[in-house]
Protein backbone atom coordinates (compact mmCIF):
# COMPACT_ATOMS: atom_id res chain seq x y z
CA UNK A 1 0.00 0.00 0.00
CA UNK A 2 3.00 2.30 0.43
CA UNK A 3 4.67 1.72 -2.94
CA UNK A 4 5.13 5.01 -4.77
CA UNK A 5 3.43 7.12 -2.07
CA UNK A 6 5.44 10.06 -0.74
CA UNK A 7 6.03 10.86 2.91
CA UNK A 8 4.85 14.18 4.39
CA UNK A 9 8.40 15.60 4.27
CA UNK A 10 8.81 14.63 0.62
CA UNK A 11 5.38 16.09 -0.25
CA UNK A 12 6.25 19.30 1.61
CA UNK A 13 9.44 19.68 -0.46
CA UNK A 14 7.23 19.45 -3.59
CA UNK A 15 4.69 22.02 -2.27
CA UNK A 16 2.23 19.12 -1.75
CA UNK A 17 1.85 18.64 -5.52
CA UNK A 18 2.17 14.87 -5.09
CA UNK A 19 0.25 12.03 -3.46
CA UNK A 20 1.39 11.47 0.10
CA UNK A 21 0.36 9.43 3.11
CA UNK A 22 -0.50 11.13 6.42
CA UNK A 23 -0.72 7.95 8.49
CA UNK A 24 2.24 5.94 9.70
CA UNK A 25 2.74 2.25 8.98
CA UNK A 26 0.82 1.15 12.09
CA UNK A 27 -2.48 2.87 11.15
CA UNK A 28 -4.13 -0.17 9.53
CA UNK A 29 -3.16 -2.38 12.47
CA UNK A 30 -4.61 0.16 14.92
CA UNK A 31 -7.90 0.24 13.00
CA UNK A 32 -8.10 -3.54 12.79
CA UNK A 33 -7.79 -3.85 16.57
CA UNK A 34 -10.11 -0.92 17.45
CA UNK A 35 -12.63 -1.94 20.16
CA UNK A 36 -15.81 -3.45 18.69
CA UNK A 37 -18.08 -1.15 20.72
CA UNK A 38 -16.46 1.95 19.17
CA UNK A 39 -18.34 3.02 16.04
CA UNK A 40 -16.53 6.26 15.30
CA UNK A 41 -12.87 7.06 14.63
CA UNK A 42 -11.80 10.67 14.15
CA UNK A 43 -8.55 11.40 12.33
CA UNK A 44 -7.37 15.02 12.13
CA UNK A 45 -5.15 15.67 9.12
CA UNK A 46 -2.18 17.99 9.71
CA UNK A 47 -1.82 17.92 13.48
CA UNK A 48 1.71 16.54 14.01
CA UNK A 49 4.21 19.41 14.17
CA UNK A 50 6.97 16.95 15.13
CA UNK A 51 7.13 15.85 11.46
CA UNK A 52 9.60 18.68 10.85
CA UNK A 53 12.10 16.82 13.06
CA UNK A 54 11.50 13.30 11.72
CA UNK A 55 13.60 11.61 9.01
CA UNK A 56 12.37 12.04 5.43
CA UNK A 57 11.43 8.36 5.06
CA UNK A 58 8.92 8.43 7.96
CA UNK A 59 5.20 8.65 7.19
CA UNK A 60 3.64 11.25 9.47
CA UNK A 61 0.72 13.66 9.70
CA UNK A 62 2.46 17.03 9.40
CA UNK A 63 0.91 20.50 9.06
CA UNK A 64 -0.75 21.48 5.80
CA UNK A 65 -0.11 24.76 3.97
CA UNK A 66 -2.81 27.42 4.07
CA UNK A 67 -5.04 28.01 1.05
CA UNK A 68 -4.25 24.66 -0.59
CA UNK A 69 -6.78 22.16 -1.99
CA UNK A 70 -6.50 18.46 -1.15
CA UNK A 71 -8.29 15.24 -2.03
CA UNK A 72 -8.56 12.48 0.55
CA UNK A 73 -8.67 8.69 0.33
CA UNK A 74 -10.34 6.86 3.19
CA UNK A 75 -9.28 3.53 4.66
CA UNK A 76 -11.84 1.09 5.98
CA UNK A 77 -10.39 -1.77 8.01
CA UNK A 78 -11.65 -4.90 9.71
CA UNK A 79 -9.85 -7.93 11.13
CA UNK A 80 -9.97 -9.37 7.59
CA UNK A 81 -8.02 -6.48 6.04
CA UNK A 82 -8.36 -2.96 4.67
CA UNK A 83 -9.84 -1.31 1.59
CA UNK A 84 -9.19 2.15 0.18
CA UNK A 85 -11.74 4.57 -1.30
CA UNK A 86 -11.49 6.54 -4.50
CA UNK A 87 -10.28 10.15 -4.03
CA UNK A 88 -12.83 12.48 -2.42
CA UNK A 89 -13.97 15.89 -3.54
CA UNK A 90 -11.72 18.85 -2.78
CA UNK A 91 -11.02 20.11 0.73
CA UNK A 92 -9.31 23.48 1.07
CA UNK A 93 -7.26 24.61 4.03
CA UNK A 94 -8.08 28.05 5.42
CA UNK A 95 -6.03 31.21 5.29
CA UNK A 96 -3.65 32.97 2.95
CA UNK A 97 -0.29 32.46 4.66
CA UNK A 98 1.54 29.42 5.96
CA UNK A 99 0.60 28.59 9.51
CA UNK A 100 1.56 25.67 11.71
CA UNK A 101 -1.90 25.91 13.24
CA UNK A 102 -3.68 25.47 9.92
CA UNK A 103 -5.37 22.08 10.05
CA UNK A 104 -7.96 20.31 8.00
CA UNK A 105 -10.53 18.32 9.99
CA UNK A 106 -11.90 15.88 7.54
CA UNK A 107 -12.08 12.23 8.43
CA UNK A 108 -14.76 10.59 10.54
CA UNK A 109 -15.26 6.87 10.10
CA UNK A 110 -18.56 5.58 11.35
CA UNK A 111 -19.55 1.95 11.71
CA UNK A 112 -22.95 1.36 10.11
CA UNK A 113 -24.06 -1.79 11.93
Amino acid sequence: MYTGVATWKSAQSKQFETIYRATDRSWEQQLQTWPGDTNEVIFEVGNDTSCFNKPGNVYCNGPLPAGKSFRVRLFSCTAAGCSVSEPSGLFMTAGKSLSLLNKSYLLILQNNK
